[in-house]
């Protein structure tokens, strides 16, 4: 059974010669990670390419490598720079979990009621022994 994300979307929205997954990892080694990066993330990783390919080459373990490729190369020209900065926070403040809860609190603080009023207390079970 072929790819079944080839098999939906067809091979025209591929940007080179080769369509479908072999064209995901033979494009990017051709003309670099940076000419098409989203090649290598156009594929589910289920396998499928990998057991109907005639020469048994391991497509999934090889878009597996180019998206670190590709990663590797945003990271160099700085790209996703916020989106980084955001998880960094994100992931800060998951473990400190006294910050975690003033930052829980402080957004229902602020949030809007549904009449136009501003919320002023939380409800239980979070406002519980606080």
């Amino acid at each position: 059974m072929p790819c079944p994300v080839y098999r939906k979307i067809g091979g025209h929205s591929f940007p080179w010669v080769y369509s479908g997954p072999i064209g995901a990892i033979i494009t990017p080694q051709f003309m670099g990670v940076t000419h098409e990066p989203g090649l290598p993330f156009a594929s589910s990783l289920c396998g499928a390419c990998g057991e109907v390919c005639p020469v048994k080459i391991d497509i999934p373990k090889v878009l597996l490598e180019l998206r670190g490729e590709v990663r590797k190369s945003e990271a160099r020209e700085g790209l996703n720079r916020i989106e980084k900065l955001a998880f960094r926070v994100f992931a800060w403040v998951m473990t400190h979990p006294r910050i975690y809860e003033m930052a829980g609190r402080m957004a229902a603080a602020m949030a809007p009621a549904g009449d136009g009023k501003w919320i002023r207390s939380v409800p239980p079970p979070m406002s519980v022994g606080h």
